[in-house]
This record gives structure tokens, C-alpha cells and sequence, in this order.
């Protein structure tokens, strides 16, 4: 069984073409994980995986010190190649907020950030973040 998962790992490496600029960023790091742990698994040094991950990715590729860790990792048992979850202060920013937010800027969009975030409770820098990255605005 664990051939045949082995062999799709390989064939899917193979064939599915190296897009970086496609990709989302957490999609590429994630591609990249697996690889890593493919190669781990194929009995390559890290030397040898750095080396490869760099002729395919060129400047997308991981830093030698993350792929040092992530075979760490493995070699400690690490079977999961997602991220922990993260600890220390949760996010203010909820579905609730961003969702009020977006009712701001849909019934005024030349408020500024300062007074949306008076408006919502929220502090400017936030109130940024969440233009940005949520709801992919440009304020």
C-alpha cells in the first residue's frame, strides 16, 4: 500500500507542473511540505531535497532552515504536514465585524479607515487588515 501512495507522490511530481506564480503562497508551502516529505521518505539527504526543491522552485523555494526543520520533524514523527495551531492572543476580527465592516464601506465608501473603525470598535491597523485581506479592497 505504501508503494502504490509512494508512486502516486512521484507520478502527481512528475506531471503537475511547477506554477509558483499560480499558486497561492500557503498552497505553495504546502506542495513543497509534501515534497519534502517525499523525498524524506525516498531516503534523500537534506542537502540533496534543498537541492531539488531550489532547481524547481527557484526563487519560490523554502529556506534551507525550514527544510531542515520539516525533516526534523519527520524524523521525530511528525505525520501531519499542516500548520499548528497558533497560540496567544485570538484575533478581534470576527465574521460579525468583518460583515460590519463591509456594511460601512457599501453605504459610504469614502469613509475613511479612522472613522470606520470608530464606527465598528476596532482599531485602524484592524480595520486595514480587514479591507485588505478579507474583503480584497483597496482603501
Amino acid at each position: 500500500m505504501v508503494k502504490w501512495i509512494l508512486l502516486f507522490c512521484f507520478l502527481c511530481l512528475l506531471f503537475l507542473p511547477c506554477q509558483c506564480a499560480r499558486h497561492d503562497i500557503e498552497v505553495e508551502r504546502r506542495q513543497q511540505r509534501v515534497e519534502i516529505k517525499f523525498m524524506w521518505l525516498l531516503g534523500l539527504s537534506t542537502v540533496e531535497i534543498i537541492r531539488r526543491l531550489r532547481q524547481c522552485h527557484a526563487q519560490a523555494a523554502l529556506c534551507a532552515a525550514t527544510v531542515y526543520w520539516w525533516v526534523r520533524q519527520l524524523k521525530d514523527g511528525r505525520t501531519t504536514l499542516r500548520d499548528l495551531p497558533k497560540i496567544g492572543r485570538p484575533t478581534k476580527l470576527t465574521r460579525d465585524k468583518i460583515r460590519r465592516i463591509r456594511n460601512e464601506l457599501d453605504t459610504d465608501p469614502t469613509l475613511s479607515l479612522k472613522e470606520i473603525s470608530r464606527c465598528v470598535g476596532l482599531g485602524v491597523a484592524t480595520v486595514h487588515k480587514c479591507v485588505r485581506k478579507n474583503l480584497h479592497l483597496k482603501k
